[in-house]
C-alpha cells in the first residue's frame, strides 16, 4: 500500500500502528522518530520500526503518522510541512480535533493532512506498551469533509488493521468525546486525588477504586493537552457531572430517590452495552441466492443492506456519477439502489450493465473507490454486505463471513427456464472471470462459513439462522 511509513511518536498508539502495518504488509519500510532518545532506541530494539530517522527525512515517506500529544501535533506538522508533496499523506491520532485542524489549516501543504482519532488505548505508555491488534474492531473517527483518493487510502489502511471507520465533523467530535472519554479521565484523576493521604493511596481499596487508579495511571502529558485544548466542551461536561453528583448527594442526604437514580443509570448502561456494530458479509458466484438471503437477513435484523455489485453497475452506466446520491433503501422487504430519489434497479440489472461493471471491476483504483463508498454508507451501522470480495477485501475483519455456493446446473436452473445452454455458458464464463481476476478475485475467506444453497430457500435460511445464532448470539427468526 505504501513504500515507506514514518511514525512520529513511538508510544502505545504509534508503536502499535507500526506493528500492525508490519504484520499486514502495508508498507515496504517503517521508520520512526521520537523526541525521547530512549524511546527511539527501544522502538528499534523491539523491532517496532526498521530504523530511526530524523524529521528532515520525511520527504522520503509517502505516509506519515503524528502520534504525539495534542499540543505538539501542529508544531510537528509545521516542521515537516516544507518537505511534503502532493502525494504525501499525513494523519494524526489526537483525541481533540478542532484545535489541531484550525492550526494545521494555516500551515503550508495542509491538504496532505487527514485528521484521525483511533478510539482505543490502555493506561500504559512508551514503546514497550505497543501491541499488535490494538485497533481490531475499534472505531477510528475521521474528521474531515474532504473526498478523494487520500481519504480512501487512509480509510483502507485503518480497515486493513481491523478498524471500523466513522466520519464526523470536528466540532461534533470534540463535544462527544469531552463527555464519553475526557470526562471519565477527569473523574478518575479527581476521585483518586480525593482519597490520597500524604501522597499515598489507602492500603485497602476495592475493585471499583482499583479501576479508577488504573485510568489515573495514564500519561499525564497526554491528558494535560487533551484537557486544555478541549477545555470549552470539557468544562460543560464537568458542570453536568457536578450537577449529577449534587443530585445524587441530595438523594442520599434525604434518604429518598437513591434507588430510582441508580436504576436509571444502570438501565442506560445496559442498553449501551448491547449497542454494537455487526458486519456480515455474503460472498459467492452468480446464481447462488446471495441477494435473496442477504436481504432477508438485513430485514430480519434491521441491518443496512449493501450490494457491492450494484454499485459497480451504477458507476459503469451513469456518466459523471455523484456518488453521494447513491443509497440503498428498503421498500416492503426489498432493497433497491436509488440515485437521488429514483430507483435505478431497472437500469442496472440488464446484461449490458453487467458487462460494463465487470470491465471496470478490473481497475484497482475503481475498486478502492467503490470500497470507500461502501465504508461511507455503512459508517457505524450494522450491515449485511453482499458481493464477491466482501469478506476478503472490503470487510476482512467482518463479524461473520458467509460463502454461498451451488453446482453450476442448479444455478443455471434458477437463472432461466428457457435457454439453459446460453445461461450455463454465461455463468461459467462469469465464474472464470471472477475467480481469475488479478484484483480481488472471487475466493472464499479462510474464516468464512461455507454453505451449499442447493436446498430450498427456507432450508438455507434455517442453516444461516443457526450459524448466526451460534456465532453472534442473535437470531434472524
Amino acid at each position: 500500500m505504501f513504500s515507506k511509513v514514518f511514525i512520529i511518536g513511538l508510544g502505545l498508539i504509534g508503536g502499535s500502528l507500526a506493528l500492525d502495518i508490519r504484520e499486514h504488509k502495508l508498507s515496504g519500510k517503517i521508520v520512526g522518530y521520537d523526541s525521547d532518545q530512549s524511546n527511539l532506541n527501544e522502538a528499534v530494539r523491539l523491532g517496532i520500526i526498521d530504523e530511526a530517522a530524523p524529521l528532515e527525512s520525511v520527504n522520503q515517506s509517502d505516509f506519515i503518522v503524528l502520534s504525539v500529544p495534542v499540543g505538539q501535533i501542529p508544531d510537528v506538522y509545521k516542521k515537516i510541512a516544507p518537505r511534503l508533496n502532493d502525494e504525501t499523506i499525513v494523519v494524526d491520532t489526537g483525541s481533540v480535533k478542532g484545535y489541531i485542524i484550525n492550526r494545521i489549516n494555516r500551515i503550508e501543504n495542509s491538504q496532505c493532512f487527514v485528521p484521525c482519532h483511533p478510539i482505543t488505548g490502555t493506561e500504559n505508555s512508551g514503546p514497550s506498551a505497543a501491541v499488535p491488534g490494538l485497533f481490531k474492531k475499534k472505531n477510528v473517527i475521521i474528521t474531515t469533509e474532504k473526498k478523494g483518493s487520500r481519504i480512501e487510502k487512509v480509510s483502507e489502511l485503518w480497515r486493513s488493521v481491523g478498524a471500523a471507520i466513522v466520519f464526523m465533523n470536528a466540532e461534533r467530535h470534540d463535544e462527544i468525546f469531552a463527555a464519553v472519554s475526557h470526562l471519565p479521565h477527569i473523574a478518575a484523576y479527581s476521585l483518586v486525588d480525593s482519597v490520597i493521604v500524604n501522597g499515598h493511596l489507602p492500603r485497602y481499596i476495592g475493585g471499583g477504586l482499583a479501576d479508577y487508579t488504573r485510568i489515573a495511571a495514564s500519561s499525564p502529558s497526554m491528558w494535560n493537552d487533551i484537557f486544555i485544548y478541549n477545555k470549552k466542551n470539557l468544562t460543560k461536561s464537568i458542570e453536568k457531572y457536578e450537577k449529577s453528583l449534587n443530585r445524587l448527594k441530595e438523594c442520599i442526604e434525604n434518604e429518598r430517590g437513591v434507588l430510582e437514580f441508580l436504576s436509571t443509570v444502570r438501565n442506560a448502561k445496559l442498553e449501551n452495552v448491547e449497542d454494537r456494530q455487526i458486519i456480515i458479509t455474503v460472498d459467492g458466484p452468480s446464481g447462488v441466492g446471495k441477494s435473496s438471503v442477504s436481504q432477508r437477513i438485513a430485514e430480519k435484523l434491521d441491518f443496512l443492506y449493501i450490494d457491492s455489485g450494484a454499485l459497480y453497475r451504477a458507476k459503469a452506466i451513469i456518466k459523471d456519477i455523484d456518488e453521494m446520491q447513491l443509497k440503498f433503501r428498503n421498500s416492503g422487504g426489498k432493497w433497491d439502489l436509488f440515485y437521488g430519489n429514483k430507483s435505478i434497479e431497472g437500469d442496472i440489472r440488464g446484461e449490458k450493465a453487467a458487462i460494463a461493471a465487470s470491465n471496470i471491476a478490473k481497475d484497482s483504483k475503481i475498486r478502492e473507490n467503490i470500497n470507500g463508498m461502501i465504508y461511507r454508507m455503512v459508517g457505524k451501522r450494522s450491515a449485511v454486505v453482499e458481493g464477491r470480495d466482501a469478506g476478503t477485501a472490503i470487510f476482512p475483519n467482518a463479524d461473520l463471513k458467509l460463502f454461498l455456493d451451488a453446482p453450476l446446473e442448479v444455478r443455471t436452473k434458477r437463472r432461466t427456464k428457457d435457454d439453459k445452454s446460453a445461461t450455463k455458458k454465461q455463468l461459467s464464463d462469469r465464474d472464470m472471470q471472477d475467480t481469475g481476476r488479478a484484483v480481488s478475485p472471487l475466493s472464499m475467506a479462510a474464516d468464512a462459513v461455507y454453505l451449499d444453497t442447493t436446498a430450498s430457500y427456507d432450508r438455507v435460511l434455517k442453516m444461516i439462522n443457526s450459524v448466526i445464532r451460534n456465532t453472534l448470539k442473535i437470531s434472524i427468526g
